[in-house]
């Protein structure tokens, strides 16, 4: 696996070299949006303003007093900061878009931010089903772990179930394809999509678990600023790659075995 992480990785460090637009210009794009859309729902929900009184507060009293955000009483609030969160939603399908894009090595833009909004439905469903899915694991640690908590009050519940978090774990990393899926398969329906993904994931979970391990040392360096504008768009392409690798030998292996056909008897001389 080390030779084909490495070919992976130096795939997906060639496509952002011949990718036009640049993937750095595209991530800080996607990045501005976002910050946008976050600042807009801040000051509709309140928290902007609760955020401000807070810092003003501790800066000149030295010490930091939570206040509740006052939120917004009125229904075209709801639905305007609904609809914001829809939008990063739609966005961060947008940007798998365009990773796919370019680690297929075909005509990327940066328009592929914008082509979940023709899949909006489809786009919002996935990310609601992927969503229940893990927190339904999610459960298995939540549940005993804060009664635990709830009933003695000691955190150290949280360690003690701890381990209980393997099965959200596994989870995430078997529907992990789930997205790629659905842009690769508009006829599947988004359930589909997320036991297409446990198949394809079946035996390759660790796989890609220390695929991601591998990047821990490139996430370290994003505290220096702007090298996350490398260091995302990297890792997603390379995350496209593996979807395709893994995807082609899916295929090769369920693809049924080529008959050859014997050659036919010449007739007995007499």
């Amino acid at each position: 696996m080390n030779s084909k992480r490495a070919e992976l990785k130096a795939k997906a460090r060639a496509s952002i070299r011949e990718a036009k637009p640049k993937p750095a210009l595209v991530t800080l794009v996607l990045g501005a949006i976002l910050i946008v859309l976050e600042v807009l729902y801040m000051r509709i929900n309140g928290s902007w303003d609760a955020e401000v009184q807070m810092l003003t507060s501790m800066y000149q009293t030295g010490t930091y007093t939570y206040i509740e955000p006052a939120g917004t009483n009125s229904v075209f609030g709801y639905l305007l900061c609904f609809s914001l969160s829809l939008m990063s939603i739609l966005l961060g399908v947008g940007y798998t878009i365009y990773c796919l894009r370019v680690s297929r090595g075909v005509k990327a833009s940066f328009g592929d931010l914008f082509d979940s909004f023709g899949i909006f439905f489809r786009s919002v469903w996935m990310n609601i089903l992927w969503s229940f899915v893990l927190l339904s694991w999610a459960l298995i640690f939540a549940i005993p772990a804060g009664y635990m908590l709830y009933t003695t009050g000691e955190v150290m519940w949280y360690a003690i179930f701890l381990p209980l978090l393997l099965p959200e774990l596994i989870a995430f990393y078997a529907y992990r394809q789930a997205y790629f899926l659905m842009l690769d398969n508009p006829t599947m329906s988004c359930a589909q999509c997320l036991r297409a993904s446990s198949n394809v994931m079946r035996g390759h979970k660790w796989e890609l678990f220390k695929l991601d391990l591998s990047f821990i040392g490139w996430i370290l360096l994003c505290a220096v600023p702007f090298v996350c504008l490398w260091v995302f768009p990297y890792m997603n392409i390379t995350f496209a790659a593996y979807y395709d690798a893994r995807m082609a030998d899916y295929l090769k292996q369920m693809a049924p075995p080529v008959q050859t056909p014997e050659p036919p008897q010449q007739p007995p001389e007499n």
